[in-house]
């Protein structure tokens, strides 16, 4: 500000020493000469930027290694004239779900987390680029987080220096199958046995979670078995899956 503070007092004397009589006689030169600092005051106060108030949504495709323009997500702050020199901004990635290297990267083929933005003169919106990984495996989608680091010649603001980006996954995945085997138990004369349903599942690349419960049969809850209800859940591996974790307590010798 003291620079700006600097510029207006040059201007305003400026003004004020050229006489009535010069303002009439040359007044393209006066408003040109005023225009002038008025043009350099403007460029003397720092542009803030921003990213977007939103998650930042990006599709995963299909051919690898591939550039994802961000250009729309990082602009000049609505509050500021687009009126600067050009400049450059830098930004860090954070994995989180997603993985660097593996997911994304600032640049490519040399992997890096560290990537640049460049704001043309007087341009509202930066240009600059991610690198995403695509593949044809169904998954969940994934994220990670983009900062806007601090530099020479602009100012970050606070509130919209971090966002989260997030990969959607775009290929198509077939059902799941879930079947549960049966289980059988030799009854005994005392205590308890445990009956063990394996439970199976086709592959999947996302996390699967089911749900189930006993229900009478020609045996009955209380007298025959203990019910139980529950959850089971099998890891998203992409290979078919079985576990043994469904059980029932029934009282021996009954």
């Amino acid at each position: 500000m003291l620079l700006s503070n600097w510029i207006s007092s040059l201007r305003n004397s400026i003004a004020r020493r050229l006489s009535p009589s010069r303002r009439r006689k040359h007044p393209d030169r006066l408003s040109n000469r005023l225009r002038q600092f008025e043009h350099l005051e403007d460029r003397s106060l720092l542009t803030t930027i921003s990213l977007a108030p939103f998650t930042i949504q990006l599709q995963e495709g299909d051919a690898g290694w591939h550039m994802v323009p961000i250009a729309s997500y990082v602009s000049i702050a609505s509050n500021n004239e687009y009126n600067h020199a050009a400049f450059t901004v830098q930004y860090s990635l954070t994995s989180g779900s997603a993985q660097n290297q593996s997911d994304f990267s600032a640049t490519h083929p040399v992997f890096s987390t560290i990537g640049t933005i460049i704001f043309p003169e007087n341009a509202p919106y930066g240009q600059g680029v991610l690198w995403i990984n695509g593949d044809t495996l169904p998954e969940s989608d994934e994220t990670f987080t983009i900062q806007l680091l601090s530099g020479s010649g602009y100012d970050v603001d606070p509130q919209f220096s971090q966002q989260v980006v997030q990969i959607l996954d775009d290929d198509y995945a077939p059902p799941v199958d879930v079947a549960i085997g049966n289980a059988s138990v030799t009854e005994g004369d005392s205590g308890t046995v445990t009956m063990n349903f394996p439970v199976s599942m086709s592959e999947s690349y996302s996390p699967v979670t089911i749900t189930y419960s006993t229900a009478n049969g020609t045996a009955q809850s209380g007298s025959d078995y203990v019910a139980k209800s529950g959850s089971l859940t099998f890891a998203g591996t992409g290979t078919p899956q079985t576990q043994n974790e469904l059980r029932s307590m029934r009282p021996a010798g009954l």
